[in-house]
């Protein structure tokens, strides 16, 4: 079948193609252009299909589809780079070219007819709600975005790493199209870590949270287990995932030794995307340190945490976390310089103290990865600074 027409392949999809089938597949084969039939998504385009498909359970696979421009069409999370804001995408060009991708949905379409929902994403989480892959679900009523997958949070970072992934969620535009509200970007996130640290730093700051285990509030994992099966599964492979379900459905997240190689693992932090800041900044004085070093610890504790990620791309990150016993550690990582700073003396005595061969590390790239001791007032001006947000 061909048609010029405009018509239904299911309750809020519109179709204009060609529609065939054969005697040797029970699906259907459909090549031609389709569009959202939605009445809150404010830019709607028509993109390019070419998929078989079940017409009782009808579900669209897409990788970059273009428009009749023959512009490719996204669908996520995006952080412009004209202003610092990140904005929703769904089947629609980017603003610019070069706008960072946060989250990014590719894979099937489906339309929840239940709940109004349109969701993108990876087969194993669009067909059978798997652990693994991204997603993103709009509500068609209230144009509200949810997301959760792996999360592009410090991606820019240079020697140091972090990794991440979890959940986000966009609240729902204001009503007024000519509102200059851009609607709030928060989320939930599992943070694995590299510093870089020397050893015997990520011993000493283990051996404080430990002395002070009894002391500290444990972080309950069957509160909220479906968030930390599916944030484990994004960064721990496949063979390990029965291994950490069995630990959470026990209330305790025991990860794999040869994998969490990490300085830090947090296995919650809430945060939230803040423009002026041009950063994802912590949005709670406490979070869930899962491990040090690899070394469980899994203590809900004062900490703080930003991300920033500027327009020019040289991520940063800031990290104060306080022990029980009310010795605090910063970390703050800028362009090679990762500065520290601890009311922990003999902590800090060792930071000061480092031979240069220790201090200074000369990198692949032939450029140097430098740990360098601050005072104590620029610890305390980053917590103000994130408290500020709040």
């Amino acid at each position: 079948m061909n048609s010029e027409k405009d018509f239904f392949i299911d309750h809020k999809t519109l179709y204009r193609g060609t529609i065939s089938l054969f005697s040797e597949t029970p699906n259907l084969k459909f090549e031609g252009y389709a569009r959202l039939n939605s009445e809150t998504l404010r830019r709607l385009h028509w993109f390019t299909v070419a998929f078989d498909g079940d017409k009782s359970d009808l579900k669209i696979k897409y990788d970059v589809p273009k428009n009749y421009q023959a512009e490719p069409l996204r669908t996520g999370l995006y952080l412009s780079k004209e202003n610092s804001y990140i904005y929703s995408n769904i089947m629609a060009p980017l603003y610019f070219r070069k706008d960072r991708p946060i989250i990014a949905a590719t894979g099937y379409l489906d339309y929840d007819r239940v709940r109004d929902n349109f969701v993108f994403g990876d087969s194993l989480k669009v067909l059978s709600d798997g652990l693994r892959g991204n997603k993103l679900i709009y509500n068609e009523k209230t144009g509200a975005i949810n997301a959760e997958g792996k999360v592009d949070i410090g991606g820019s970072l240079k020697y140091i790493s972090m990794q991440a992934a979890g959940r986000l969620a966009v609240e729902a535009p204001p009503e007024d199209t000519t509102s200059m509200i851009i609607p709030a970007v928060t989320g939930d996130f599992m943070l694995a870590i590299d510093l870089l640290l020397p050893d015997d730093l990520k011993k000493m700051l283990l051996a404080d949270f430990e002395a002070a285990s009894f002391d500290a509030q444990p972080v309950n994992y069957s509160d909220g287990n479906i968030f930390y099966r599916k944030a484990a599964a994004e960064l721990f492979s496949e063979k390990e995932v029965g291994k950490i379900i069995s630990s959470l459905n026990q209330g305790i997240l025991d990860l794999p030794k040869k994998e969490n190689t990490y300085d830090l693992l947090f296995s919650k932090v809430p945060m939230k995307w803040d423009a002026d800041y041009q950063s994802f900044v912590s949005t709670e004085e406490k979070v869930n340190v899962g491990s040090i070093g690899g070394q469980p610890v899994n203590k809900r504790v004062t900490g703080y945490v930003e991300c920033k990620m500027p327009l020019k791309g040289d991520d940063r990150l800031y990290i104060y976390l306080k022990s029980p016993s009310e010795l605090f550690y910063f970390f703050g990582y800028k362009e090679g310089i990762m500065n520290i700073v601890s009311n922990n003396p003999i902590f800090n005595d060792y930071v000061i103290n480092m031979k240069a061969k220790d201090r200074v590390r000369k990198m692949p790239d032939g450029e140097t990865f430098e740990i360098q001791p601050v005072n104590i007032g620029t610890a305390n001006q980053f917590v103000s600074r994130v408290r500020a947000t709040w």
